[in-house]
């Protein structure tokens, strides 16, 4: 399976709301790695992603060279592939700290694999 991220365009259109247009451009494997916690990481590179676990459902960010912009997860599904992340998720599931229902689909997909793998 070949997995894409979006990169924002310049344009928009209005549908009751602004939304931003995206291309789809392939990534490498070694763009997989998103990292995720509570606090910013130092040093970010433009274009890296951060999963914030701080909040409930956890949020998507991207770095755009200045500051950290939220990216909706439903245009990728990047974060999913992270194998420690979607550990912390069951985790947090099993102790009741997390609503199973606060899942992107992605995540839940990546979860019931890794539950059947075990199974």
């Amino acid at each position: 399976m070949r997995t894409c991220t979006p990169t924002p365009t310049p344009y928009i259109f209005v549908l009751g709301f602004l939304h931003i247009l995206y291309h789809y451009q392939p990534l490498n494997e070694a763009d997989n790695d998103i990292k995720f916690g509570s606090y910013w990481p130092t040093n970010p590179d433009k274009g890296d992603m951060f999963l914030r676990n701080d909040y409930l459902p956890t949020r998507l960010f991207k770095y755009n060279g200045q500051r950290w912009i939220e990216v909706d997860k439903k245009f990728t599904d990047r974060y999913a592939y992270n194998a420690a992340y979607i550990s912390y998720l069951v985790d947090k599931i099993s102790t009741g700290e997390y609503d199973p229902d606060l899942l992107s689909d992605a995540e839940r997909t990546q979860i019931e694999e890794r539950l059947t793998q075990k199974g």
